[in-house]
């Protein structure tokens, strides 16, 4: 079981945080208020769009999820949505995994602000994630001191 409670987490960048934002998210409109106070003092990109970063924690508690597999997406401890019903049984076990190893895993979002017709403001939130089962690595770091080295370019060393 998955203790939400536990002290704080090491966050875990996933390496698609790079990548275009693909996986749209569900409940933005009962979470807009959270959502507005992350853009708020944010400028857009050039596609109008705010790019934030975001941790997906695992929810195997959710009432809301028939299956136990509800990933929300947070911005600190505010909820902003949740991964599709119909993708969370896929992409549940390596972000528990990372979970359960100490860390949170982060990626990037983008937000597009859509004006309603009351005055309001509704969001549309998408997430950069890889296809399930290669956000994560499938082994356990080693036991000797490591680092895992960022993503990036090639650098030659003489």
């Amino acid at each position: 079981m998955l203790d939400q409670q536990s002290a704080p987490r090491s966050e875990y960048f996933l390496p698609s945080g790079t990548q275009p934002a693909v996986v749209d998210v569900v409940g933005e409109f009962y979470h807009a208020d959270a959502i507005q106070a992350v853009i708020s003092g944010m400028n857009p990109e050039k596609d109008g769009r705010f790019r934030f970063a975001v941790t997906i924690v695992p929810e195997p508690d959710n009432h809301s999820s028939a299956a136990g597999t509800a990933l929300s997406v947070r911005h600190g401890d505010e909820v902003l949505g949740f991964i599709p019903e119909s993708l969370s049984p896929a992409y549940f076990p390596e972000f528990s995994r990372v979970y359960e190893s100490g860390a949170i895993a982060m990626t990037m979002a983008k937000a597009l602000v859509e004006p309603r017709l009351d005055g309001t403001s509704g969001f549309q939130l998408r997430l950069a994630l890889s296809d399930p089962n290669t956000n994560v690595p499938a082994n356990d770091p080693p036991a000797d001191p490591w680092a895992l080295l960022p993503f990036g370019e090639e650098l030659a060393v003489e």
